[in-house]
């Protein structure tokens, strides 16, 4: 069995990267959630990440009061948390970007000025 999809990624992250995730992850669920715990021994064991194939030998022992679909849910919510987080990250990143970004929803907006003002920034 392949490792799910956020497993693949947090198996890349790097050091910093870690804190600016969980920040992201704890802007939108409180660290008392089952959600959290979820991604907290995620973060706890990220050097064997790379090795987590099977969820099922986890959620028996580490999460057993947590039924395997309600395991699966929270890594697919966990997984969209950590897809904004990167879009996020690589549009602070890219400055560019972020214009570019802002002069097409302006101009879809009907404000042409603004857009204007943006573009000639860019």
């Amino acid at each position: 069995m392949a490792a799910p999809k956020l497993i693949q990624i947090l198996a890349t992250l790097e050091k910093g990267e870690w804190s600016t995730l969980k920040k992201e992850v704890l802007r939108n669920i409180g660290e008392s959630s089952d959600c959290y715990k979820v991604f907290k021994y995620m973060a706890d064991n990220k050097a064997d990440l790379a090795s987590m194939d099977d969820m099922a030998p986890i959620i028996h022992k580490d999460f057993h009061k947590m039924g395997s679909k309600t395991f699966l849910n929270h890594l697919s919510i966990l997984y969209q948390f950590t897809e904004s987080w990167m879009v996020n990250e690589q549009l602070n990143a890219e400055a560019h970007t972020r214009q570019l970004l802002l002069h097409r929803s302006l101009n879809k907006r009907g404000l042409y000025h603004q857009a204007n003002l943006v573009a000639d920034k860019i």
